[in-house]
């Protein structure tokens, strides 16, 4: 019963925030209606591509936070993201300069600002826990490295969110693009062609990453075991330790295959999925 609270109050926790980034979409969106001069066509017409990419980065942080990745928080880097996403586009950004002395469009810019600095420390948030956990974390999302039962469970959930991390910055990369496609010319071959190279060799970096950190667990046991086969072949009657022999081998070749990272089909769909995106995105 008390477990069964517990879950009805998280699941309350998860419903508020999401109602609460949604409404602070709402807001920016009824900002810009505002700057339409509350025309619905103005609006609809020469607004389209902002409303666009605030409504598809709001669907985005919602998927990537509470269902791609539900426990990859750490509010210190949330409010780090948050305030580093804040200063950058209040000191970087050139509209300010354009707003004059009126300060209901400097509140207006601001907020407009605070609420991208949110939806970006959000995503900051899940990429500095993910990479934390595959590449220095101790006990990945709570495994034993140490053991080998756990080590087979880290192999499967690091390469499920692995794949999962990967998909979700290439809608990032998409939604990109599509700004990029909006207001720029560019080499959109050349900017895919990085863009692909960039996600590939960094699947493959924290892949190998990883996997370094399993083979690391188990160096000292395979060397033991290598040092008991070479005694016991050089040994006069080794026909008599044959059971021992088959023993150790089974052993070391358990130990080699918890080390080593399988791809399930599930984990390539979302990995060649997101670059199938960067292939069917409009261009001018």
């Amino acid at each position: 019963m008390k477990g069964g609270r517990i879950i009805f109050k998280k699941n309350n926790l998860i419903i508020r925030e999401k109602l609460a980034l949604v409404i602070l979409v709402l807001f920016q969106l009824l900002l810009l209606w505002f700057d339409s001069g509350l025309e619905l066509v103005i609006f609809l017409t020469h607004y389209s591509g902002c409303i666009l990419i605030r409504t598809l980065l709001l669907i985005l942080v919602i998927v990537g936070r509470y269902h791609l990745f539900p426990l990859c928080r750490d509010s210190r880097m949330l409010l780090f993201g948050f305030f580093g996403a804040l200063l950058l586009l209040t000191f970087f950004s050139y509209y300010p300069a354009r707003l004059g002395q009126v300060w209901l469009s400097w509140f207006f810019y601001l907020f407009d600002i605070g609420v991208f600095s949110v939806l970006i420390g959000i995503i900051f948030e899940l990429t500095a826990v993910i990479l934390w956990e595959i590449t220095k974390n101790p006990r990945p999302f709570g495994l034993n490295l140490s053991l080998f039962s756990q080590r087979m469970r880290a192999r499967r959930e690091i390469t499920s969110v692995l794949s999962k991390f990967i998909f979700f910055y290439c809608c990032l990369g998409c939604l990109g693009f599509t700004l990029l496609n909006m207001y720029y010319l560019f080499n959109w071959r050349l900017y895919l062609k990085l863009t692909a190279g960039i996600v590939l060799g960094s699947f493959l970096w924290l892949v190998g990453s990883f996997q370094k950190r399993l083979q690391n667990k188990v160096n000292s046991y395979l060397t033991k075991i290598d040092l008991k086969l070479e005694a016991l072949l050089k040994e006069d009657r080794v026909e008599f330790k044959s059971d021992e022999l088959r023993f150790l081998q089974t052993y070391r070749q358990l130990l080699s295959a918890s080390t080593s990272i399988v791809l399930r089909w599930e984990n390539l769909f979302y990995l060649f999925f997101g670059l199938f995106l960067f292939m069917i995105l409009p261009r001018k």
